[in-house]
C-alpha cells in the first residue's frame, strides 16, 4: 500500500488511493491503526516520533509543510506518544494569512537556534522548548495563559473537558485525551505534559525557568515562574490502562 498524501510510505488519509470507507474497512481487518484525526498508519509501522510527526504533517497543507515547526501539544505528542491533539499546533515565520478551517493553530513567535530539530518530514520544537511553550500557553488548545499567571483557584476553574475535534478530524475519539476522562483540568494536563518531557529529556526546574524567561518581555515574575516550574517538573502523566 502506498499513498501520495504523505511523505512516508504507510501513512494514509481519506482520498487517493483509498476512500474513508476503504480505510475504515482496512482498519477493521487489522491492516491499519488510527494515529490522530483521520490519519491511519499501516499496522507494522512502529509508533515512533518520526511516524507521529509524519501523521501530523499529513493534516497540513503544502505551504505549512514547507515552513511550519510543530509546537506545543502537538510537539509533546510527537515526543511522548501520549494524547493525540485535536488540532495541529505549529510555529511559522512571518504572518500566515490563509484560512485554517479550524484544523491548525498557528503561532508567529520567534525560535532561537537549537530550539527545533528534524523529525520525519517536519521540524519539531525540542523537548525543553516544547515544555517552555506549554508553560507559556504557546500551542495549547484551551487556555493560552501562562501557568505562573494562574493561581490555584483560577486553575481549578478550568474544570471541564478538552475540546473534541470536529469532523473530518476525528474518526476515532479514543485517540484524544480529555480532561473528563483523565480527571484533570487543562492547566494540570499541561503541567503533567511538562513533567513528562522533563523526565524524558532530563532537564530540571532551573533549565525550564531559564527557557521560559528567555521568551518573556519582563522578568518581574521570575520567582513565580521558578516556583511553578518546580511544580511542573515534579509531575508525571497518569498511567494509561
Amino acid at each position: 500500500m502506498q499513498s501520495t498524501a504523505s511523505a512516508m510510505t504507510g501513512i494514509y488519509r481519506p482520498g487517493y488511493p483509498f476512500s474513508g470507507a476503504e480505510l475504515q474497512v482496512m482498519r477493521a481487518e487489522g491492516l491499519l491503526r488510527p494515529m490522530l484525526a483521520d490519519v491511519y498508519t499501516e499496522q507494522q509501522l512502529p509508533d515512533t516520533p518520526q511516524t507521529r510527526a509524519t501523521a501530523a504533517s499529513a493534516l497540513l497543507n503544502r505551504t505549512l509543510r514547507r515552513c511550519a515547526v510543530l509546537c506545543g501539544e502537538t510537539a509533546a505528542w510527537v515526543h511522548l506518544g501520549r494524547c493525540a491533539p485535536a488540532k495541529i499546533t505549529v510555529i511559522t515565520p512571518g504572518v500566515y494569512r490563509r484560512p485554517t478551517r479550524q484544523r491548525w493553530q498557528i503561532h508567529q513567535v520567534p525560535l532561537a537556534e537549537g530550539e527545533a530539530e528534524a523529525c520525519g518530514p517536519l521540524p519539531v520544537t525540542v523537548p525543553l522548548r516544547t515544555a517552555a511553550d506549554l508553560f507559556r500557553g504557546i500551542g495549547t488548545l484551551t487556555s493560552q495563559r501562562s501557568l505562573d499567571l494562574m493561581d490555584a483557584d483560577s486553575r481549578d476553574e478550568q474544570l471541564g473537558y478538552w475540546p473534541e475535534a470536529a469532523d473530518p478530524l476525528r474518526p476515532d475519539r479514543s485517540q484524544i485525551c480529555t480532561a473528563a476522562e483523565t480527571g484533570q483540568n487543562p492547566a494540570e494536563h499541561r503541567m503533567q505534559l511538562i513533567g513528562e518531557l522533563a523526565h524524558q529529556a532530563g532537564f530540571g526546574a532551573e533549565e525550564l525557568t531559564e527557557a521560559v524567561l528567555a521568551h518573556r518581555s519582563a522578568a518581574s515574575r521570575a520567582e513565580a515562574v521558578e516556583q511553578t516550574a518546580a511544580q511542573c517538573v515534579s509531575r508525571r502523566l497518569p498511567t494509561v490502562r
